[in-house]
């Protein structure tokens, strides 16, 4: 590994001409569209997971304890990008930022790439998890009983001995020439050998796209040969449930093109921040970093998870019902209070509870007075 100049750590081309300008605005609706998609997918993807853990009995597969890895992998890469570059390329909190210590910028840094590389591993192992079930449909579950431990330890731990360098650099905020944008950058020093972190990501992203595009070929292949013995043979229920896994297996599909998508984001991050006559490209590849982002490792696995199982979404359902049964609760033990309590403001009309007690009382004394006539009536008549 050798020094070389990447985005992250480099000066950011300067708008220099019309074009250049145009391309750093779009950096604004880059921004703000990913929170509008960004936000609510990692709503959705975290309420996912959190429904896998609650209800490990009905969940308890390998490919969902494999989702829920590959959920922490997007969740720290979606919140250390913040800090990496979208703060940055918008010109958010930079006074908060330059206040930092050198410890956290490296950490915001370090998670960026260290998430990029364990997503690439799990995306891999749930691929290989669907092809093992059209495989092995009988042993499926004895081989991944020893099989997800061993994908857990790779996914986490493998990306380590070529990014726990990067923890110890001295990092600070570096302000662009527009001074107000800003990237990450770190103090080198000469004749010391760096981590060439964009270098090792567009490795990463050729050797993984290769191995999952193969198992996703295999998948299919296989998939296609017994979907015709199982829809000749199979029972209804069997048939339900082969629809199921099929709809799974192309969630997985769905994966391995969202890594696909951000493999050639990164392969085009690279090129670019190493030819200098491909200044406008880099400029506009970056702006985009955290809409690509969000897209492939937010959007697409929760949204079509969401799609590709029914007991999800059944599960979904009831944690809304549950959220809407505790807030009309909420919103009915208040009532009482603020309409006994509180007082009747000038303008307003009166509250349903002091109305309902109003007429009812009204009713309770024209009842006694009908009594009491009644009673007169007899006592004179007799």
């Amino acid at each position: 590994m050798g020094q070389a100049h990447e985005f992250s750590i480099g000066e950011v081309p300067a708008p220099s001409d019309k074009m250049d300008a145009f391309i750093s605005q779009l950096s604004y609706p880059s921004f703000v569209l990913s929170l509008i998609i960004g936000i609510p997918s990692v709503i959705l993807y975290t309420i996912e997971c959190g429904i896998f853990l609650v209800h490990r009995q009905k969940f308890g597969t390998a490919f969902f304890r494999l989702f829920i890895a590959r959920f922490v992998c997007n969740f720290l890469n979606y919140f250390s990008s913040f800090l990496y570059a979208r703060f940055g390329r918008v010109g958010l909190f930079i006074g908060f930022m330059e206040s930092l210590p050198p410890l956290l910028l490296a950490i915001g840094f370090f998670f960026n790439y260290y998430s990029f590389h364990a997503d690439n591993l799990s995306t891999a192992f749930i691929l290989l998890n669907r092809l093992t079930l059209i495989l092995f449909p009988t042993t499926h579950v004895k081989i991944w009983k020893y099989a997800l431990p061993v994908s857990i330890v790779l996914i986490f731990l493998s990306p380590l001995p070529f990014l726990y360098e990067t923890l110890g650099y001295d990092f600070y905020v570096r302000r662009q020439s527009d001074n107000w944008t800003y990237t990450l950058d770190y103090h080198k020093e000469e004749g010391k050998v760096y981590v060439r972190s964009v270098y090792l990501c567009a490795i990463s992203a050729i050797f993984f796209c290769g191995i999952c595009g193969a198992l996703n070929i295999l998948t299919i292949f296989f998939y296609r040969r017994n979907n015709r013995m199982i829809a000749t043979k199979a029972n209804s229920q069997r048939r339900q449930e082969h629809k199921i896994e099929a709809k799974l297996t192309v969630y997985a599909f769905y994966t391995f093109l969202a890594q696909l998508g951000i493999a050639v984001y990164m392969l085009l991050m690279y090129f670019s921040s190493n030819t200098p006559a491909s200044a406008n490209l880099f400029l506009a590849t970056f702006n985009q970093h955290g809409l690509v982002v969000d897209v492939c490792t937010i959007v697409i696995p929760a949204w079509v998870l969401l799609w590709a199982s029914p007991i999800v979404r059944r599960e979904i359902v009831q944690v809304l019902k549950f959220c809407t049964c505790f807030c009309t609760k909420a919103n009915a033990n208040s009532t009482p209070t603020i309409a006994l309590n509180g007082r009747q403001s000038e303008g307003h009309p009166p509250s349903k509870i002091h109305t309902t007690k109003t007429v009812s009382l009204k009713k309770v004394q024209t009842t006694r007075l009908f009594d009491v006539s009644n009673k007169k009536r007899a006592v004179s008549s007799t």
